[in-house]
């Protein structure tokens, strides 16, 4: 998708309204450009001076670029602007044609929602309870064991939302948070129990990108335990952990917690085994491959057709697989970004999911949804543009049949803690002052979790995206510290150095 000569559309369909940018350079400026528009193309011709071609008639090169056929332009409405260094932008009304009526192309044919592919994986798992294997060599990680039960849990932040209500609730003979000192009164007590939720035997809890498991569901000889580390730390909880690799090739799968045994808590009677170690282990979901295959063909086209690929490349209804291909890894990330939104957030604060890390809470990026149903129309081939230094009789005459495609788009800003000091107004202060600031808010805003991979191949795929934007599209022109200086009253000075500078990218939400 990259390429700087790429026609870049901006479909607004509520208004119906498309905003085009055609990236010609600085020295067609003063040069005779013809652009003829009907509904359905762009055709784009240039003529050279008679200086060099002896005739004025002579075509430079010639154009045409056919809109998706959902797309009808009204070429009565184009206003043209002048240029600048992304070249020539063209704004025009459009209407829908017949084809969008009939929806050829639902994004939810094509594309299936966040919760549709976690349901299908969740009853998948349930019904053939499958073996995970290393997703590099295929080597067994977990037993042959049938999983009981399967569980998705809360959110990435699950454990703080047990800790805070099981003991608050689970046993109101022993409330935890508060206890009566010699004078009758009651007083906030600091020894609050600090436990996590951990998969009991025959469990398969998932989250969004990982699965836990109890450690009696994992295949001893297909796994090499690490020697345990320091203590992890979070909020609220020290736990010790050991990385978890594959016996046979030793590409790293996840983690083994050495944490504590929670299953009688929800009972209403905690007792001394509440307190007692249980291991569980974290396997990621872009780690692992799926041995057995699913035998009702059903299940396998239900799948297939959701993600637009013939059955064969979706055998198993699983999210590791969608993960570690790029294609899908961004339709996959879009719909959780599409989901998020559907549960009420918009800002992340991207934090690494690798408990080894030196810094394992640290802010690595940030994240503000902008639109989850936005369009873009994007040209398949750049426009030809022969310089006067290489122009030839070869490439006079020219005539190419360009195609564009439309597809919707999740729109974001971003900016990773890599880049600040580096984008212009950016630095370490603001970029952890906005991080501040949306950790302490309640509402809207979301810790997500990923591995590190991940991380880098989410912003690498943003950055690329990115880079298909025109220019003046790339930044966002706004910023969070802006609205923070204004509030606390600060100068126009202060707001300038205050200033975060985001970029703007976008994830597809269907493969074209």
């Amino acid at each position: 998708m990259t390429g700087s000569n790429l026609i870049f559309g901006d479909l607004q369909e509520s208004i119906q309204n498309i905003n085009v940018t055609i990236p010609l350079p600085d020295y067609l400026r003063h040069c005779p450009i013809f652009i003829e528009i009907s509904k359905r193309n762009l055709k784009f011709k240039r003529l050279f001076d008679g200086k060099l071609s002896g005739e004025q008639s002579e075509i430079d090169f010639d154009e045409d670029f056919k809109m998706p056929r959902e797309i009808l332009l009204r070429p009565e409405t184009c206003t043209i602007s002048t240029f600048n260094d992304d070249g020539l932008f063209l704004r025009l009304q459009t209407t829908k044609s017949v084809f969008s009526y009939f929806n050829p192309n639902n994004e939810s044919l094509s594309s299936p929602s966040w919760s549709q592919l976690a349901k299908a994986e969740r009853d998948w798992i349930s019904n053939n309870s499958p073996v995970f294997c290393c997703g590099e060599c295929s080597k067994p990680l977990t037993a042959k064991k049938s999983f009981k039960r399967v569980l998705e849990l809360p959110s990435e932040n699950w454990y703080e939302l047990f800790e805070t209500s099981a003991w608050c609730h689970g046993s109101q003979t022993n409330h935890c948070h508060s206890s009566h000192g010699k004078d009758g009164a009651s007083s906030i007590s600091s020894a609050v129990p600090k436990v996590r939720i951990a998969p009991r035997s025959g469990d398969c809890l998932t989250n969004d990108f990982a699965y836990l498991l109890a450690l009696d569901q994992v295949d001893i000889d297909g796994v090499q335990i690490e020697p345990r580390v320091q203590k992890y730390v979070e909020p609220h909880r020290n736990v010790q952990i050991s990385e978890l690799l594959c016996n046979r090739c030793q590409n790293q799968v996840g983690f083994l917690f050495w944490d504590i045994d929670h299953s009688d808590l929800e009972s209403g009677n905690p007792t001394t085994k509440s307190l007692e170690h249980k291991e569980y282990v974290k396997l990621y979901k872009h780690k692992l491959a799926c041995r057995e295959q699913v035998t009702e063909k059903s299940v396998v086209d239900y799948y297939s057709d959701l993600m637009g690929k013939r059955s064969q490349l979706f055998s198993t209804p699983f999210m590791g697989r969608l993960l570690t291909d790029s294609d899908t890894f961004e339709i996959l990330m879009a719909q959780f970004f599409k989901h998020q939104a559907e549960e009420s957030f918009y800002r992340f604060v991207v934090v690494s999911d690798d408990p080894n890390n030196e810094k394992p809470n640290e802010v690595v990026a940030l994240i503000r949804l902008l639109n989850v149903s936005s369009k873009v129309v994007l040209s398949k081939e750049s426009i030809s543009l022969p310089s006067f230094s290489t122009a030839n009789e070869n490439s006079w005459n020219q005539r190419r049949n360009g195609v564009m495609n439309d597809f919707a788009v999740v729109r974001l800003t971003y900016l990773e803690r890599s880049a600040v000091g580096v984008a212009p107004g950016s630095d370490l202060n603001s970029f952890e002052r906005v991080s501040n600031q949306w950790q302490k808010e309640m509402i809207g805003v979301s810790k997500l979790l990923l591995p590190s991979d991940l991380i880098f191949k989410l912003f690498t795929l943003l950055t690329s995206n990115t880079a298909c934007l025109p220019q003046h599209s790339r930044v966002e022109t706004a910023s969070e510290d802006t609205n923070v200086a204004n509030f606390m009253g600060k100068s126009d000075a202060c707001i300038q150095r205050l200033k975060q500078t985001f970029k703007i990218g976008f994830l597809r939400l269907k493969m074209i």
